[in-house]
């Protein structure tokens, strides 16, 4: 994203501060959202990283300096074990499965045994694991020893990306019939000895390919992203598992004759939830920004077109600090929504980084040109500058790859959020075309424990009797078996295996118990973000990050005196009456 604002605020330590407090606070807040966490587990960090963390205070810290000392430094935490499993570094993963197993303990020792990864006894799920370097393969494992699945780990490919199986589904879709076969072919690669058939369910650990897809759903199929926190999706699945839900939203700019949106609000109603229905023309991308990142909300139905935008590719030279000249190539799109009360228009400027000097960005190839984080912020400074006299070419494209959006009423939005205003982990159905892909990140990232979205253009009629069915099952099933379902009732369609879901198997949408206690539930939120913001708008900070709290600020105080304005002379009274009792 380009803001020439940020300019002032860059230097070299600045990812790094930003990637610090985000996690400080992903992992405070959920830590406590846990409950009843005394212990808490500090490995390899150093002094400075350690320094970002704000809620140290409240547990018993155990820090881990080194490999050698976690015996010592975990010997009151767990429980005894007499059994003693030497492995390899390059068996971790099966080790692991083994200690499980022996309830045993794992010693680092490179003069080991090789071990050979161990199979569960009659597991009724299947958990696929893709084998690559990331710390996200141990919390897959962990999680599928945990629920006691079968587990595979698969090798992968550098073959494909994001962008590559996008277009191999396009071009099978336009009747090119090897693109699917390539698909078929690489997961044939990986999983093609497996009889899924002997399964109750199976889930995919994996960095994009769409399993579900190739194996024709043959049982119900969920997937988890290895690249989009795999573990705060696990655990935020697992804490609000038995919990009810209070609120949804469901959005559309009207652009379908048949919609499946009015009998959605009345099954979500019937069902107690507080439901916001942002409709015609109420559906602009400033409400969908809103209401994504402020409104408290446990589901999110999007009806409305998708797809990619048009923008164009640039060619831009940047001069690093060592006065090398560097030749990068970006595709831009650009993003426009209208503030109310504000007279400019807020810009949006996206960037999909192409090639550096003629290396196409993230291969091995790029990986291997070795450029510490400052050049990388050093040209990220360039870039935001929007300086026209480094650009040596400029050309229109009619589809940026990777540049998926949903169709508001004024515009197009792009899902830029490192947050979503939600209660808890929320539940997101994107009923748009191509919606299963590259914009699900935005959202997982962000926090939701479960999406739904399609793999190519789906069908007006399709999108709406597919919908409708899923919420008709979804109170009484799993997400995953809902839209197993709705998959029967498409096979031998054009539409067949369309949608795609991304989140745990067990996963479920617990209706509200009450809609009183749920449209105050809402209120209370609404207020309290309204507080926080005006309380930030006193600190001296940058106009651009006063804008956005200005804006979020006005949002909140709007819709509690249009909307809430009963529940919230209740919050405040019952405040009031607690601050005198001394409660």
């Amino acid at each position: 994203m380009n803001d020439p604002e940020m300019n002032d605020v860059f230097d070299e330590d600045f990812i790094m501060r930003r990637r610090a407090l985000e996690f400080n606070f992903l992992v405070g807040n959920k830590v406590k959202d846990i409950g009843d966490v005394v212990n808490l587990v500090l490995g390899g960090l150093s002094g400075e990283q350690r320094s970002y963390l704000s809620f140290l205070d409240h547990y018993n810290v155990v820090e881990i300096e080194s490999i050698e000392v976690v015996p010592i430094r975990l010997a009151g935490l767990s429980e005894s074990r007499d059994t003693i499993l030497s492995f390899r570094s390059n068996d971790v993963l099966a080790a692991l499965c083994l200690a499980n197993k022996l309830n045993a303990l794992l010693q680092l020792d490179d003069h080991a045994d090789i071990i050979e990864f161990s199979s569960v006894e009659d597991a009724s799920g299947i958990v696929i694991i893709e084998k690559i370097p990331a710390v996200s393969v141990v919390i897959a494992l962990n999680y599928a020893l945990s629920v006691k699945a079968q587990v595979v780990l698969v090798q992968t490919s550098e073959t494909y990306d994001h962008n590559d199986i996008t277009n191999l589904i396009f071009r099978w879709r336009s009747a090119q019939q090897m693109a699917y076969d390539e698909l078929l072919a690489e997961v044939n690669d990986r999983v093609g000895t497996i009889s899924f058939n002997s399964y109750s369910c199976a889930s995919f650990f994996t960095t994009g390919l769409p399993y579900s897809l190739l194996l024709e759903n043959e049982i119900p199929m969920s997937h988890i992203h290895l690249h989009a926190r795999p573990d705060f999706l696990i655990v935020n699945s697992l804490i609000v598992s038995d919990r009810n839900s209070s609120s949804a939203v469901i959005f559309s700019p009207r652009f379908f004759a048949d919609e499946e949106v009015e009998f959605i609000s009345d099954v979500l109603t019937d069902r107690n939830y507080y439901v916001r229905e942002l409709f015609g023309n109420s559906a602009t991308v400033y409400n969908l920004e809103m209401n994504l990142t402020e409104f408290p909300f446990d589901i999110f139905h999007i009806c409305s077109h998708g797809g990619t935008a048009s923008g164009a590719s640039v060619t831009e030279i940047f001069i690093d600090r060592d006065g090398i000249r560097h030749e990068v190539v970006y595709d831009s799109v650009l993003g426009l929504m209208r503030v109310p009360n504000e007279e400019k228009l807020k810009v949006t400027v996206l960037m999909y980084r192409r090639f550096l000097d003629g290396v196409y960005w993230g291969s091995d190839e790029f990986r291997a040109l070795g450029y510490d984080h400052s050049f990388y912020i050093d040209l990220q400074v360039s870039l935001n500058s929007n300086n026209k006299d480094n650009r040596l070419n400029v050309t229109p494209k009619s589809s940026v790859p990777g540049s998926e959006s949903i169709k508001a009423s004024d515009s197009n939005y792009f899902p830029t959020f490192d947050f979503l205003g939600s209660l808890e982990s929320p539940f997101i159905f994107n009923n748009s075309c191509w919606s299963g892909r590259n914009i699900v990140d935005h959202f997982l990232n962000a926090g939701a424990k479960g999406y739904v979205g399609t793999l190519w253009d789906v069908e007006e009629d399709v999108a709406t009797y597919t919908a409708k069915l899923f919420y008709r099952e979804v109170d009484r099933l799993t997400i995953s078996e809902a839209l197993q379902d709705c998959h029967q009732e498409l096979r031998g369609t054009r539409s067949d295996n369309i949608y795609i879901y991304w989140g745990l198997h067990s996963t479920r949408i617990l209706p509200s118990e009450s809609s009183t206690q749920a449209k105050r539930i809402v209120a209370e939120k609404l207020l309290n973000s309204h507080y926080e913001y005006s309380d930030k708008l006193e600190q001296q900070l940058p106009e651009n990050a006063k804008f956005d709290l200005r804006t979020k600020s006005n949002w909140c105080n709007d819709q509690l005196f249009e909307t809430f304005e009963l529940e919230v002379r209740e919050i405040i009274l019952n405040n009031w009456r607690s601050a005198l009792l001394g409660d």
